[in-house]
């Protein structure tokens, strides 16, 4: 699994196939430095939160995290309604940018 910077085009994150299979990742999302991961445990399903600059884990779970960047506000999706609770649709709440940066939180 990789994730490219289009500006450079190249690779911001690489994972390998390995790598994915041992964390049972079911699914990942990213924003700014932080990689959104949702693993298949023994023990249910687990969340956290890793830098893609040092591959650190800062969180292992979130209550919300950005989604997208629109004209001076930061899109956040609350993890209780995205997919957790079996929910199609997410809670979104928009959050005003602070000198055109996500103020956060981050998770």
């Amino acid at each position: 699994m990789s994730i490219y910077d289009l500006r450079s085009q190249k690779p911001s994150f690489t994972i390998s196939q390995q790598e994915v299979n041992s964390a049972r990742i079911k699914g990942v999302a990213f924003f700014g430095d932080y990689l959104y991961i949702v693993n298949d445990s023994d023990k249910g399903t687990t969340y956290s939160v890793t830098t893609m600059s040092d591959r650190k884990q800062v969180a292992t779970s979130w209550s919300s995290r950005p989604v997208l960047q629109v004209s001076g506000w930061t899109m956040i999706g609350d993890a209780a309604s995205c997919g957790r609770s079996g929910q199609p649709e997410c809670t979104r709440t928009m959050v005003r940018n602070v000198n055109g940066a996500f103020p956060g939180p981050w998770y």
